[in-house]
């Protein structure tokens, strides 16, 4: 009997520190001590169309438009998809100078049935490249000529990178979220950019080329409709490319009600993309034997950051009360060896990317 729950603790201990592992490595690289610069030739400057699905914005499309309209091209334009609107969105968006188109249909809910609804709209006047935007995110100056441009040219889709503000004096559930965004959005793409992997699109601040885009399969109501997306690019052959030098801001929700709802959808989102995701993926790289393919399935399968520090914390409670009752203690040690590991990746990472911008004093 001593031996089957030993058996048992070892392969489940072994099973839960596969994400975890691939958590340390990508925070590792990120602290490797070169930083990869984006190169882009612009002698032939790429025409941009900025696609933002917006249901009911009214009260943020005017900022978000104010901000982006100034960065655009001659020969680029702001479109936004006013999707099942129950306000004044498109208006105030043809007052500030984009194009606004609205769509109504209550059977088929969510961005990514905007998206291809506005790609549709495009086909009549093809832009180079389609680059996706929130509807309540700003831009910097040069991030929709530099993701375009990188997307032009090298034929892949490229993902900015995407950040979330806080508030001068924000609240500590959502400056520890707000952390957890920064080791999603920025250090473990970072790491991955340094040893040349792929990381995945996030769904907003994303450029991806028309030849790409026309025919991509939009129309869905998924969750996280961005994970799925670069999953089957990825797998039709198209990695993404994420460019760090420029940045898209997600303004977080101000009442804890709602950042608490929309942070458990996006969790029970990702969730459900590793489960369906990460098998096609890992099997599309040992089948293809390409290393970019199979470590997006092993990045896909890292648990969000709660979780998987509470996983981590009952795993641990778990194996220490079995190996006070007789059990082995490899478990055990094993996970308070990885415990060490994450807890000093964390601590470093923040100390060298995040203290400017997530202060000890946020943290305490």
């Amino acid at each position: 009997m001593l031996t089957v729950i030993n058996t048992i603790l070892i392969v489940g201990t072994l099973l839960l520190l596969v994400p975890f592992l691939v958590f340390c490595l990508e925070c590792a690289t990120a602290l490797l001590p070169w930083r990869p610069r984006t190169i882009i030739d612009d002698s032939k400057p790429a025409s941009v169309a900025v696609l933002l699905p917006a249901h009911n914005e009214s009260t943020v499309i005017a900022r978000t438009l104010d901000v982006l309209l100034p960065t655009l091209g001659e020969q680029d334009r702001a479109v936004v998809i006013a999707d099942n609107c129950s306000d004044d969105t498109a208006e105030i968006a043809r007052s500030k100078g984009a194009i606004a188109y609205e769509r109504t249909n209550l059977e088929q809910r969510g961005k990514g049935y905007a998206l291809d609804f506005g790609v549709q709209q495009l086909k009549e006047n093809p832009p180079d490249v389609v680059m996706v935007l929130d509807a309540d995110c700003n831009v910097d100056p040069l991030t929709v000529r530099t993701i375009g441009q990188l997307a032009h040219t090298t034929g892949r889709p490229v993902q900015s990178l995407n950040l979330g503000e806080l508030d001068e004096q924000p609240d500590s559930m959502f400056v520890a979220s707000s952390l957890g965004n920064y080791f999603i959005n920025y250090i473990r793409p970072l790491g991955l950019k340094k040893i040349g992997l792929s990381y995945r699109l996030l769904g907003t601040g994303m450029a991806l080329p028309w030849s790409i885009i026309k025919d991509a399969p939009l129309a869905t109501g998924h969750i996280v409709e961005d994970t799925r997306l670069g999953v089957d690019l990825a797998i039709d052959g198209h990695l993404p490319i994420f460019c760090p030098d420029v940045r898209v801001l997600s303004r977080l929700p101000q009442q804890k009600s709602s950042f608490v709802s929309q942070r458990t959808r996006w969790e029970h989102g990702h969730m459900q993309a590793a489960f369906s995701q990460v098998p096609r993926l890992v099997g599309a790289g040992l089948m293809n034997r390409s290393l970019p393919l199979f470590w997006l399935g092993m990045d896909i399968a890292v648990p969000p950051f709660s979780l998987m520090i509470f996983l981590w914390l009952l795993a641990t409670l778990v194996t220490g009360i079995a190996g006070l009752c007789g059990a082995t203690f490899l478990p055990f040690w094993a996970l308070c060896i990885t415990g060490f590991c994450l807890s000093t990746l964390i601590g470093l990472n923040w100390f060298v990317h995040c203290r400017h911008v997530i202060p000890m004093s946020a943290l305490a």
